[in-house]
């Protein structure tokens, strides 16, 4: 009888401390590993991020580089050859910067969409010097050379924009769309820039060229609008102090002269100095690149993570309250 008692004691015993224990130690096993997905989900988000913005840095001097080759390639060698030589150092310092970072990280952790469209991206840059030496002996249109830009950077933004597909977290997807909305703005900025240089500097231009000067406006103003609609009233508010003034009214008074003028030109403006008031407009827009994703640094994304993690570890303590009670 003693026996039996003692059993229904420890049975007793066994289920109201022995079985919540290993629950809770399960719980806090849990929890541990949710821990370690999450930060390990961050670190990987925070070095896409990372590599997304050092794209956007390549890009930035890529566009003047084609707006540079533009005037070049549409004077028939005869201007802006050292600005287009001294450009070109500019863009090899951030395809240098580029490549050292993607040796520094484990690409196979990243989405696999975004490091093919990368990988992409890095095949049309590995032309560039093939490009360059047709365009130093002018043996490459001018159209060819705005195309071979172009469709480079659109590879690079795209990428940006499929990782915001792949990203967890609907804040980061939020950063991401605004930022990229932003960037392909900032992109037909260069184009814009390329096409006027070019006009300008053969003081001529095309119905079709005019066209597409005109649709590359138009759909500056919808990306920038879809822009605003997702950033926040800060950096909405930073971009309309940042981008007015003397420069963006004087682009606008060249925009019209192209807008309005007929195939042949009579335009009485230097290509050099519409390229450098563009240059100076695209790096306002860059001062205001650089500023959003200084408010979205990876410390944002750590505090995130921080944040979900939280979420779980009240959800225990929580337990453990209803427990100890």
């Amino acid at each position: 009888m003693f026996f039996f008692n003692n059993l229904s004691i420890r049975v007793k015993l066994f289920f109201i401390f022995i079985i919540p224990t290993l629950a809770l130690v399960y719980q806090i096993f849990i929890s541990v590993s949710e821990k370690h997905k999450i930060v390990n989900e961050g670190r990987i988000l925070g070095v896409s991020v990372e590599l997304a913005i050092r794209v956007s840095a390549l890009v930035h001097e890529t566009q003047k580089e084609r707006g540079a080759t533009a005037i070049f390639v549409g004077s028939q060698g005869k201007k802006f050859e050292t600005g287009l030589l001294s450009q070109r150092s500019q863009t090899d310092k951030k395809i240098e910067a580029l490549d050292t970072y993607m040796k520094s990280i484990d690409l196979s952790e990243l989405s696999l969409v975004y490091i093919n469209d990368i990988k992409k991206s890095i095949d049309e840059l590995n032309r560039v010097k093939t490009i360059r030496s047709q365009v130093d002996t002018l043996s490459i249109t001018k159209a060819d050379v705005l195309h071979y830009y172009t469709a480079m950077n659109a590879l690079f933004l795209d990428s940006i924009s499929d990782l915001a597909k792949v990203a967890p977290d609907p804040r980061i997807v939020k950063f991401l769309n605004s930022f990229v909305n932003f960037l392909y703005s900032k992109e037909r900025a260069g184009i814009e820039r390329a096409i006027g240089a070019g006009a300008f500097s053969s003081d001529s231009i095309s119905v079709k060229d005019r066209i597409k000067f005109s649709r590359l406006i138009s759909e500056q103003d919808s990306f920038l609008k879809s822009f605003e609609i997702l950033e926040s009233r800060e950096n909405i508010k930073y971009y309309k102090e940042t981008l007015h003034g003397e420069i963006i009214d004087d682009v606008n008074k060249m925009r019209e002269v192209i807008l309005n003028a007929r195939n042949i030109g009579g335009f009485n403006i230097d290509s050099k100095y519409w390229y450098e008031m563009m240059t100076q407009k695209i790096t306002i827009l860059k001062e205001v690149e650089d500023y959003i994703t200084s408010k979205f640094s990876p410390t944002s994304i750590e505090l995130i993570v921080g944040i979900r993690l939280t979420k779980k570890l009240n959800s225990i303590v929580h337990e453990t309250q209803k427990e100890r009670g």
